[in-house]
């Protein structure tokens, strides 16, 4: 019944060893996203925390680099045999992650020494121990490169299998640690300029990861929410003029309101806003905009983050409270990208090209749920250029899922690590038990982020609760749906401004019990 991530679903996390790995990198200082949009400006910002705000880095755009450490999630490409005619495509077209091993193979002669896999390498060492060197680095990162030679003895095809990351869909943005009250950092961010006539003028050529990801529709979507998106855009000659007409029709026709329930339990909640309701929060309002674009053949998605502040003379700055919490659409544009526009009619109409720059930090785009039910530490490197003597070999590490903190008792001997987790039930039971305000929505959801982190599963601040439920589920999955039952009595108070039933809650803490049991007896067995 809302919008959740699924960049995990792009990611194969667990390895024939039993390891399981993230599906994020991080980035030393300084380092930049290797990017290559048209019409992009560097933002740069000084943030700084007047409350601790847990793991969240804030940019105004799409991360750029920080100064200090920053993890990075986004989605990732499968390629199996992937072939890359070398010496007929522009290298910028080639992952970023592999440029510098297309030029090595660019720039090899001589080939004549056949290494182990059969493979022919140059017979110059210095440059044959270059081009084994970066091979070993990405077969570390479970990529494999192998190329052929044709007639002429020169490498003409580059062949990988693997997973590369796709940076342009970065969905969060973690500092190495977290911001505590009075922390300062700087983040630079890249923000487009694109004019209305150069985003006419787009293609629609969309690569692989953009079509699976962000054309996908619900089952629950309507036939008349989708003949309405095409009455509204489909007389729009190019996407642009078609998200516009989108856009200005919400504003119009959807009233702002704050105070508004859940939907009946059967119904599409976009369906619901368009045709029955007809009023709603910038959730139901963005929602709306992102169903509607996808039914046209526009890749778009949710996103949350913050509309601007006000400058604040006292504190010297744009002051953003939880008040400025915000979610508008973002739809994709070849060679610029994702492009912001504003369908919820309490905020500014979207404007282009005519960029003003503010401090106006949002977090990472990530899709979230409106309403209920719905790290490998690598050190990317910029791309390089398509051929050069010298390539940037510094290619990302490959680290488990739970080489940083994960919440566990990873410091803790056996014995004590078992008689504290025995002892920690017996709190919590007691706690539950002896305090009724234990039984409510949102002091069970919070006993379930203590538990999954204490089992391993750690707690986003940016995620959503269904989120983090599926990610509990997969670690835990004989307790998926207990921790689901959990996060639907949280969403059903938090989102639908509705008091659950008793019933709900009982049976929530219930499960959460069970769930409770499920992760202790995980943790006693790991020591």
């Amino acid at each position: 019944r809302g919008w959740e991530s699924t960049v995990e679903d792009t990611f194969e996390a667990e390895r024939p060893d039993g390891v399981r790995y993230s599906p994020e990198l991080t980035f030393r200082p300084g380092q930049e996203l290797p990017y290559s949009f048209d019409e992009r400006i560097s933002v740069p910002m000084e943030l700084t925390s007047l409350t601790p705000v847990g793991e969240t880095m804030f940019n105004s755009g799409m991360y750029q680099t920080a100064d200090e450490r920053a993890s990075v999630r986004m989605s990732w490409m499968q390629l199996d045999d992937e072939p890359f005619l070398l010496r007929a495509m522009d290298l910028s077209s080639i992952p970023p992650d592999l440029t510098g091993v297309a030029s090595l193979l660019l720039q090899a002669s001589d080939l004549s020494e056949e290494g182990e896999s059969g493979l022919l390498y140059p017979a110059d060492s210095a440059d044959r121990e270059r081009l084994l060197s970066v091979q070993r680095q990405l077969e570390d990162r479970f990529i494999g490169v192998r190329w052929t030679v044709a007639d002429d003895g020169r490498i003409d095809t580059m062949l990988v299998t693997g997973q590369v990351p796709v940076y342009e869909d970065n969905v969060r943005v973690s500092r190495a640690e977290g911001a505590g009250q009075g922390q300062t950092y700087s983040v630079t961010s890249l923000a487009s300029e694109a004019t209305p006539d150069q985003l006419r003028q787009a293609n629609d050529d969309y690569p692989e990861w953009v079509t699976s990801r962000y054309l996908e529709l619900p089952d629950s979507v309507t036939d008349r929410t989708v003949n309405l998106a095409l009455e509204i855009g489909g007389q729009g000659e190019n996407p642009y003029d078609r998200a516009k007409a989108i856009e200005a029709f919400l504003r119009e026709h959807i009233a702002y309101d704050l105070d508004v329930g859940l939907p009946p339990d059967d119904a599409d909640i976009v369906d619901h806003v368009l045709f029955e309701q007809r009023r709603g929060y910038c959730e139901y309002y963005a929602s709306a905009m992102t169903v509607m674009l996808r039914a046209l053949g526009i890749p778009a998605k949710t996103v949350v983050g913050y509309f601007p502040a006000e400058f604040d003379p006292e504190a010297d700055g744009y002051l953003y409270r939880q008040e400025n919490a915000h979610a508008w659409t973002e739809a994709w544009f070849p060679d610029y990208g994702w492009i912001r526009f504003e369908p919820t009619s309490a905020q500014p109409e979207s404007t282009f090209g005519e960029l003003e720059i503010t401090d106006t930090p949002t977090p990472t785009p990530t899709p979230t749920p409106i309403l209920p039910g719905s790290t490998p530490e690598p050190i990317p490197t910029a791309t390089p250029e398509p051929v050069r003597s010298e390539p940037d070999m510094d290619l990302p590490e490959v680290v488990t899922e739970g080489s940083g903190d994960d919440g566990g008792f990873p410091w803790l001997p056996a014995g004590l690590a078992a008689a504290l987790g025995l002892a920690a039930v017996g709190a919590e039971t007691w706690f539950l038990m002896a305090r009724t305000s234990m039984t409510s929505p949102q002091s069970l959801f919070a006993s379930l982020v203590r538990w999954g982190k204490a089992g391993g599963v750690r707690h986003d601040p940016v995620s959503t609760p269904r989120e983090y439920a599926r990610r509990v589920g997969r670690r835990y999955p004989d307790v998926r749906p207990e921790a689901y039952e959990v996060v639907d009595a949280y969403e059903e108070y938090r989102y639908g401004n509705v008091a659950p039933s008793s019933s709900s809650v009982e049976h929530a803490a219930m499960s959460l019990r069970h769930l409770r049991r499920r992760v202790l007896r995980s943790v006693i067995r790991r020591r």
